[in-house]
This record gives C-alpha cells, structure tokens and sequence, in this order.
C-alpha cells in the first residue's frame, strides 16, 4: 500500500525521557536544532523502543550518554550500540562516528556503532521516503 502519510518508525534499544532540548552546530552560519529527547546511559536505553513518526525529509534527534564505568566493563574498552530503523529511512547517524556494520533493506535498515569514549553523544534519523512510495 502506498500513502500520503508521515512514515512511522521505531527505534529498537532506545526510550525517551525527556524533550525540548536544543543541539548547536557551528559553521559558516549557526544552525539550532532540537533533540526529541533524552536517552539516558547506557543502562537506561538498552533494549527499549521508541516510535514515532516523521514526514518525507524530516529528522529527530535524540542524546544519549556513556559512562565510564560502562565502557570499562567490557574488555575491549568500547561498547557496541546497534540502532535499528523501520521503514524506508536513511541510516542512523552518531555525531563524530562511523558505523562499523550498516544494512538497507525495504523495510528498514541498521547501523552499528563501536563508542569507545565517555560522554554525551548526539544520534539523527532521517526518513527518506518519497511521499508517493511511503509503505506501512
């Protein structure tokens, strides 16, 4: 089916705790943009859902944070975070980082991320969707 509508989406291992901040991006001209919300650490977002919806060529942006004691429980020093969209929506973006794994497929995708510093970290997703081909 197609329809005319915001595309749904979930985020798979995330929650939401708070909303109304604003992020900063410094360039030739200063951008503000806000954050839907909050994730918390590490122990706070693992295994949770987030869903929400977006229109064609809108992006929600969320902040989370790790702990030095979290990335000093694993042996290797970095957590692996996995971020799982559904719907026809671009990767997940982290702010600063590369995904060491990706997938695209029709009805979703999935990046992983290796975080091997503490602090607050900055996640954009983006739909995709043209607004004649949005599937649900």
């Amino acid at each position: 089916m197609s329809y005319d509508k915001p595309l749904l989406y979930d985020l798979l291992r995330v929650a939401c705790f708070s909303v109304g901040v604003r992020v900063y991006a410094y360039s030739t001209i200063p951008q503000v943009s806000l954050v839907l919300a909050d994730l918390g650490s590490a122990a706070q977002f693992t295994g949770k859902t987030t869903s929400d919806s977006l229109a064609v060529g809108e992006s929600d942006r969320f902040t989370f944070s790790l702990r030095d004691s979290e990335l000093r429980s694993t042996a290797t020093g970095t957590v692996l975070l996995g971020v799982e969209l559904q719907g026809n929506m671009a990767l997940p973006t982290l702010q600063s980082l590369t995904p060491v794994a990706t997938h695209n497929h029709a009805s979703g995708s999935y990046a992983l991320f290796a975080i091997n510093g503490a602090g607050l970290n900055l996640m954009e997703v983006t739909n995709t969707s043209l607004p004649d081909s949005t599937s649900l």
